[in-house]
């Protein structure tokens, strides 16, 4: 029998000007989604990573809110709006 794991990886939008902070963050998430990988494997355990993007919530109103930051991460977004909660909860299922 085997099981399943998911690490629910989080990240900054922006943090100017030291857009390197971003890379620090993803590759965190990678180090210990794999070291927990590792660990798991013995016992049949698959470990995967969920990073939904911007997904509008009660954390991220305020950065919603503020137009100037809202345009510029909309302009990076393809489909030019926030994602909600319900857009990123069947990636874990």
């Amino acid at each position: 029998m085997s099981s399943a794991a998911v690490n629910k990886c989080t990240f900054p939008i922006s943090i100017p000007p030291y857009p390197t902070i971003i890379n620090r963050f993803e590759n965190k998430n990678v180090v210990v989604t794999k070291a927990f990988a590792c660990e798991r494997a013995k016992e049949r355990i698959n470990v995967n990573a969920v990073a939904a993007g911007c997904i509008a919530t009660e954390n991220t109103r305020p950065i919603c809110e503020d137009e100037k930051r809202n345009e510029s991460i909309l302009a990076r977004i393809p489909e030019g709006r926030w994602g909600g909660p319900e857009a990123a909860s069947f990636l874990a299922l």
